[in-house]
């Protein structure tokens, strides 16, 4: 009766395939245990991508389970499977893990939890869902899902209960085998060609929103790294005529996504930084290119390759540039991209095309605008990630004695003739930045946009004296313009001392769409007569 306990017992606890073994007799003594022969091993975690299998034995004395205590090595075993990469557009795996807990309010929205980086403990699901414009909730979920990998920046672990265990190119846990930059088990970065390269284009002002070609990725290119460091443009990246990365004038969030064969990692900061990397290798072309939104913009890429591929690409790359070395291994090249590059084909302006607009009118030609002293005292420095935010701001009697009182502007309609934007948004965020003020808003709604704009957007006021009165977490109609910054040569969304500013009310809906019907033909009348008063002054 015992030993049919006992099988029972072992059945039972194998087909949990739990690490917590029930204990039947303990054996007092000196005598040690023995193993049984391993089971089957368990069903892979994940379906591609590399998951996690595992297989279980049993310290035994006599015929009955004994402490594990009494024998000498792990009770359980873990092995890699389905390391293959899986198909391209695939979700990344804790995206897919935090969607599980996903929910339908009340009003039958969807919200979606999504994974938030940056975590102290890498093997915890730790997700977030947006609950408004403004309030997201971060929830940590447990362990992830054993084959994990520990960080979207690294390919080389995985979680396992909880545990971020290293593994080796060889595809073996614990092992310390690296690939090298040429995709080499344990190689020494002698097998390939590495190639460097500087994107810049000077661009006059009716050039800009369009998607330029930067570079173009051949297959078998590894450890492939885009960066671009402007506040306002974009990088996106394609695989023939399908975007996998801000198509469409859809702009993403960080995330890592399947392209080509292989594994990519978006990253944006705050401050505009972005970078886009792959160790690769990749099977098919990939196409990265930039959306230029302000002037000069300036894209920096490194991509290794093949020795054939590496040999074609530097003769190809020394028909435009001068600076190629024609050696090979290992190979450097330094790349300098021509100034005459075309834009490519640019999504029609539309609702579907810009998904957080809500409402369109048709562009309407402003008259050319100097930028003023009072621009000018944007930072100098080339690259904006680098600002320091050192202005300190104002006192109630440091803004009385510099700034005065904040002048109304008035004249809804003249206002609105004169602005490249007109919008109904909501202030996330306000920083100071030397003498300007920046404020994060989301969109919510257009009424004119002579201007291409996203769903989130910097607008900058040329003092730091809060003219205009804009406080977080309120709602605003927001006039202005864009300015071309002299010391970066970037567009800047302006709210200007003359532009006006006012608190939305939802009983002033029907003005504003009142103002925005009859807008083609007054705004035509006020602009030539804006335009004759330019012509009246320049005439001595």
């Amino acid at each position: 009766m015992e030993l049919i306990t006992c099988f029972l017992l072992l059945v039972s606890s194998i087909a949990r395939g739990q690490s917590n073994f029930v204990e039947i007799s303990r054996q007092v003594g000196s005598r040690k245990g023995y193993w049984s022969p391993w089971n089957y091993w368990t069903a892979c975690s994940r379906t591609c991508g590399g998951g996690v299998t595992f297989r279980t034995r049993y310290c035994l004395h006599g015929n009955s389970l004994t402490d594990l205590s009494h024998c000498q090595g792990d009770s359980r075993e873990y092995s890699l499977c389905n390391t293959e990469i899986c198909p391209d557009g695939s979700l990344d795996f804790r995206r897919v893990q935090c969607s599980m807990y996903d929910t339908v309010d009340q009003y039958g929205i969807v919200r979606h939890w999504i994974p938030v980086g940056g975590t102290d403990d890498s093997c915890l699901l730790s997700c977030e869902k947006q609950l408004n414009n403004i309030q997201r909730l971060s929830r940590n979920f447990g362990i992830v899902v054993d084959g994990t990998p520990c960080s979207a920046n690294t390919q080389r672990g995985v979680c396992i209960q909880g545990q971020c265990r290293t593994v080796g190119c060889n595809n073996q846990l614990d092992s310390i085998l690296q690939l090298d930059s040429c995709g080499v088990c344990g190689g020494s970065n002698n097998s390939c060609g590495t190639f460097k390269g500087t994107f810049t284009i000077t661009l006059a002002g009716e050039e800009l929103y369009h998607y330029y070609e930067v570079v173009t990725f051949q297959p078998g290119t590894r450890n492939i790294t885009v960066e671009e460091e402007s506040e306002v443009n974009y990088l996106a990246l394609s695989v023939g005529n399908a975007y996998y990365l801000n198509g469409d004038w859809d702009i993403h969030r960080p995330s890592t996504f399947t392209a080509a064969g292989a594994v990519f990692t978006y990253d944006r900061r705050r401050d505009g930084y972005e970078r886009i990397w792959s160790l690769g290798p990749i099977n098919t072309v990939v196409q990265i290119s930039v959306i230029v939104r302000a002037k000069d913009p300036i894209v920096l890429y490194e991509f290794y390759l093949p020795p054939v591929l590496s040999k074609g690409t530097a003769d190809k790359s020394n028909q435009s540039s001068s600076s190629i070395s024609n050696s090979f291994v290992p190979n450097t090249v330094d790349v300098r991209e021509s100034s005459e590059s075309e834009p490519l084909n640019k999504p029609d302006i539309s609702k579907n095309g810009l998904k957080h607009l809500e409402q369109l009118t048709k562009n309407v030609t402003a008259p050319q605008r100097k930028i003023s002293e009072q621009y000018e005292t944007f930072n100098k420095t080339r690259n904006p990630h680098h600002r320091e935010n050192t202005a300190k701001r104002l006192s109630k009697t440091e803004r009385r004695e510099l700034c005065g009182n904040c002048e109304k502007p008035k004249g809804k309609v003249r206002n609105f003739c004169l602005s490249d934007f007109v919008v109904r948004a909501i202030v996330l965020d306000r920083s100071i930045i030397r003498d300007m003020t920046r404020y994060d808003v989301q969109i919510l709604q257009t009424f004119t946009n002579k201007v291409m704009l996203f769903s989130r957007e910097y607008f900058w006021v040329p003092n730091i004296c809060n003219c205009p009165r804009l406080k977080i977490e309120r709602e605003y109609i927001i006039m202005g313009n864009r300015v071309e910054s002299p010391s970066t040569r970037e567009n800047l969304l302006m709210i200007g001392p003359d532009k006006m500013v006012l608190r939305w009310k939802q009983e002033k809906f029907d003005l504003w769409n009142n103002i925005q019907s009859t807008s083609s033909t007054k705004c035509s009348k006020i602009l030539r007569k804006e335009q004759r008063k330019a012509r009246n002054k320049r005439t001595p």
